[in-house]
């Protein structure tokens, strides 16, 4: 295979993988197919927020360790933060073959869960300054 090779088509198993097949003649399966934009979105509070792709691979034990104020959800037009709305709890939701198909919220008083496709990254100042080091120029 070459650093870059087309895919020349794709096709959907019925166990729910994808098959890819390049110009070389080279087929690999795959589980899931990403897109990302890199698009970043913009909070009311004016932070910024975008799709988290490694939510998707966290256990349940690992989402139930994850900060609610730096995790967020789409509601509406807006993107909010799971502590704001309540959340309780997050998990994944898979299909019986393994595959990713969302996740299911357990919201504080509330016996139905909210079900939701992507959670996202929420990149408040708070957050930038636990994970970063700056230093001023001299």
């Amino acid at each position: 295979m070459q650093d870059a090779e087309a895919v020349t088509s794709m096709r959907l198993e019925k166990d729910g993988r994808i098959l890819l097949r390049f110009e070389s003649g080279r087929e690999i399966l795959v589980n899931e197919l990403y897109n990302e934009t890199g698009e970043l979105y913009i909070t009311k509070r004016g932070d910024r927020a975008g799709i988290s792709l490694e939510a998707r691979s966290k256990s349940d034990e690992e989402l139930s360790k994850i900060d609610f104020s730096e995790y967020g959800i789409r509601q509406g037009e807006e993107i909010v933060s799971l502590k704001d709305i309540g959340a309780e709890m997050v998990q994944r939701l898979v299909n019986k073959n393994g595959k990713f198909l969302g996740f299911a919220i357990q919201l504080a008083g509330q016996k139905q869960e909210r079900i939701v496709e992507n959670l996202y990254n929420l990149y408040t100042i708070d957050h930038l300054n636990k994970t970063q080091s700056f230093a001023l120029e001299a």
